[in-house]
């Protein structure tokens, strides 16, 4: 597996390289073609080695954190505002919660355990890491 990620490294960094001399050609008047999507490429193999397979950490996780927003949408008149309240209040909660360690007594109240998986969802045991990661919302 590792094998194949170095394969893959190897082969974007070169893509980027020949991308570089073809459109940026070095020439500071051309600086926008290195969007930040074409330089992010040169850290998908490391982020897969530090988090397993791109579907674990990409648009999964975030369509999964989404799903907790979705009552806010409700407004027809204030959608938006709605939205950026729960996210807001979300995030004023986790402080509160990481600061006098009351994650039991929060999630017994009102909030869905996050850590448990779905019915749709798997843990993959070879692509754990070594380290302990937490992944948290953006």
């Amino acid at each position: 597996m590792h094998v194949e990620i170095d394969e893959l490294e190897q082969q974007i960094v070169s893509w980027v390289v020949k991308y570089e001399k073809y459109y940026y050609q070095h020439d500071e008047s051309r600086l926008p073609a290195c969007t930040l999507p074409i330089h992010g490429m040169l850290y998908i193999a490391d982020d897969i080695r530090r988090c397993g397979p791109v579907w674990t950490t990409w648009s999964f996780f975030l369509e999964r954190y989404c799903q907790k927003f979705k009552i806010a949408l409700k407004s027809r008149v204030q959608p938006w505002g709605n939205l950026n309240k729960e996210v807001l209040y979300t995030t004023y909660l986790q402080q509160v919660v990481l600061q006098y360690d009351i994650q039991e007594e929060v999630l017994l109240s009102i909030w869905r355990d996050w850590s448990q998986l779905t019915t749709h969802e798997t843990v993959f045991e070879d692509f754990l890491p070594d380290d302990l990661y937490v992944l948290h919302p953006p």
